[in-house]
């Protein structure tokens, strides 16, 4: 199996940032290194963009979705790999552990569903402030789903595409993002597997300390 790094944190923590610099500097020690993104696979996020509009469109549902979307993009990847491979995730089981849990999933649902993929071998955690990830976004880049906005707000997902309320999607942002730290925190495997890093700093010296952890693992 190959080596698999999960980066994991609220949005605006600087993940896909630190994915591109681990990236290159491992690919700098010769390392064959491959990196993967959460939720992109573009059949999925029309069928998701769609099935999201309709009026009875429910959390559960959505968490089917992004499960089988995750599904494809994991097997591909690892068919792909190879024992010397090292796999960086931007974002793992652990992000639907977290989001689709406030949203009304069953965390014992999503365990079983994704319990093929294998244990990351060096899980980071981002953890920023929520009121400074939400400064390091433009308005523009407030979207409706990372905002919680179908949690904490009356505003329907095709209300908001046609007029983006920004004021509101940032109030929710923080209660959101603030609600997703807390159940990060409530995981077990965040107090026994994830490596603490501080993403309130400058992106240089949080990937030193990015650096200094991933060394220390691979024995570099």
């Amino acid at each position: 199996m190959p080596y698999i790094i999960v980066f994991e944190g609220i949005d605006g923590s600087g993940k896909s940032t630190q994915v591109k610099f681990l990236s290159e500097y491992l690919k700098s020690l010769g390392f064959r290194v491959l990196t993967e993104s959460w939720f992109s696979n573009k059949y999925a996020i029309e069928l998701l963009d769609s099935y999201s509009k309709l009026s009875n469109a429910n959390g559960t549902t959505g968490a089917l979705i992004i499960a089988c979307e995750f599904t494809i993009r994991y097997h591909k990847i690892i068919n792909d790999a190879d024992d010397k491979t090292i796999i960086i995730f931007d974002r793992y089981i652990y992000t639907p552990f977290v989001r689709d849990t406030i949203r009304g999933a069953g965390i014992d649902m999503l365990r079983e569903i994704y319990g093929f993929a294998k244990s990351p071998n060096i899980t980071l955690y981002l953890s920023i402030l929520p009121e400074l990830a939400v400064m390091r976004k433009s308005k523009g880049e407030l979207r409706f789903f990372e905002s919680g906005m179908d949690v904490y707000s009356d505003i329907s997902y095709p209300s908001f595409c046609k007029n983006k309320n920004f004021n509101t999607a940032k109030e929710c942002f923080l209660r959101f993002q603030n609600e997703v730290i807390s159940r990060y925190s409530a995981l077990p495997e965040y107090k026994n597997n994830f490596i603490q890093i501080d993403s309130n700093d400058l992106p240089e010296q949080i990937f030193s300390n990015i650096k200094g952890h991933v060394n220390n693992a691979l024995g570099i």
